[in-house]
């Protein structure tokens, strides 16, 4: 597991309000793809970066699974979400544009008519 989630707690808070569990992995342990848990201290630079590619193919072998789960729209819901974005998106334009020319029209009065007196 990488970032915050872990699949076998849920989620992790950044400052936790109880202890972890028994058994839990320490920080400078990360679990591997099979459950094996590997120590990431007391390895020289050198064998981090021969672990690197190892790390990359787990990655890549694991992103491709959860790229297969995903469930991807059709053709006809990606364009209707996307005609109700663009219709909203000019829906918000005019309406700042509207706004926008409110207030311009008001400032530049009170300006004009401050700047006579």
């Amino acid at each position: 597991t990488s970032g915050l989630q872990n699949r076998e707690w849920g989620f992790e808070s950044l400052r936790p309000c109880q202890p972890k569990p028994a058994g839990y992995p320490a920080e400078s342990q990360r679990e591997g793809r099979f459950g094996e848990v590997e120590s990431m201290e007391g390895m020289s630079v050198v064998q981090k970066i021969r672990q690197w590619p190892v790390g990359l193919k787990n990655y890549v072998q694991e992103l491709q699974m959860e790229m297969r789960r995903v469930t991807w729209p059709s053709r006809k819901q990606v364009r209707a979400t996307t005609l109700v974005v663009v219709a909203t998106v000019f829906a918000f334009a005019a309406y700042f544009a509207v706004v926008d020319s409110i207030f311009s029209r008001g400032i530049g009065k009170l300006i004009k008519m401050f700047s006579q007196q």
